[in-house]
């Protein structure tokens, strides 16, 4: 089976994809990793720096690529 599995790039996000991956292993498994969900909103810039930080220290843990390549 082909899974592709959509997660948001954080902390939460990650301990679940961390937790699911034993599960359904033996499956093609795609991750695709989104900075943002939902429409643009004003957020205080102490809260974003500190998304953006929180971002930088799991992908430099992640080893997922940015798109889905399918093997045919």
């Amino acid at each position: 089976m082909r899974l592709l599995l959509l997660i948001n790039r954080d902390f939460p996000s990650y301990y679940a994809l961390e937790r699911l991956l034993p599960l359904i292993q033996g499956q093609t498994v795609r991750v695709l990793q989104t900075a943002q969900v939902g429409a643009p909103r004003a957020v205080p810039r102490a809260l974003k720096r500190l998304a953006s930080h929180e971002q930088s220290l799991l992908q430099a843990q992640l080893s997922l690529p940015g798109h889905a390549d399918w093997p045919a």
